[in-house]
């Protein structure tokens, strides 16, 4: 499980956060909880709406 405070300490721009997102969501399995942006917590229910809205922010 990653907790970060904001969305945009994950990557230095689109290309990279959306890389680093799926290597962490998606190869590694992990959770990614950002504090500050509610919505992008993966530990929520793994249903298919979830999945594509943090998928999309």
């Amino acid at each position: 499980m990653l907790f970060v405070k904001s969305i945009d300490r994950l990557g230095r721009n689109y290309t990279d956060l959306n890389e680093q997102w799926r290597v962490i969501t998606k190869e590694k399995g992990a959770d990614v909880v950002v504090i500050d942006m509610p919505l992008l917590d993966t530990r929520r229910e793994k249903n298919l709406l979830v999945t594509f809205i943090s998928d999309l922010l």
